[in-house]
């Protein structure tokens, strides 16, 4: 599964949850690993599995801790991932998802592809880290296979 993450600046994980909630429907409680807060549907069917990212801290390499830290200016106060279903490209809605939060509280986002923190200007301008735009599963599969093959 592809994932895309939202680091927040000043929000707390209550006003981001009364935000969520104006928008998405919530499922039911989590009960088991792997459920998840939200779900961003498109024609019925779920496309983007949205949740709170408490496990930052533990999963990021030291080094990419601190940058995040240093483009932040310190910690997140909360932050969000969002897992995009293999059965939808989900590119849409990615970038939907990311302008809705971003341009509501102020943060930076991060795909499962570069250890880059993006601004929302970044990511609508078309921005390229290491000549990839943001979320940009294709074309680094497409430079995955050339390496690979070459």
């Amino acid at each position: 599964m592809r994932s895309i993450f939202i680091y927040l600046k000043t929000t707390t994980a209550d006003e981001l949850d009364l935000f969520l909630n104006s928008y998405f429907a919530q499922s039911p409680p989590k009960s088991a690993p792997g459920a998840y807060r939200w779900f961003w549907e498109t024609d019925g069917a779920p496309v983007l599995y949205i949740d709170f990212y408490n496990e930052y801290d533990a999963e990021l390499e030291p080094e990419t801790k601190e940058a995040l830290y240093h483009a932040l200016g310190g910690p997140p106060t909360t932050s969000l991932s969002a897992d995009v279903s293999g059965r939808h490209p989900g590119d849409q809605e990615v970038r939907s998802f990311i302008h809705l939060v971003l341009s509501s509280f102020e943060g930076l986002a991060q795909d499962d592809y570069t250890d880059s923190f993006w601004t929302l200007l970044e990511i609508e301008q078309g921005h390229c880290h290491l000549g990839h735009p943001f979320f940009d599963y294709q074309g680094w599969y497409e430079d995955d296979k050339r390496r690979t093959a070459g």
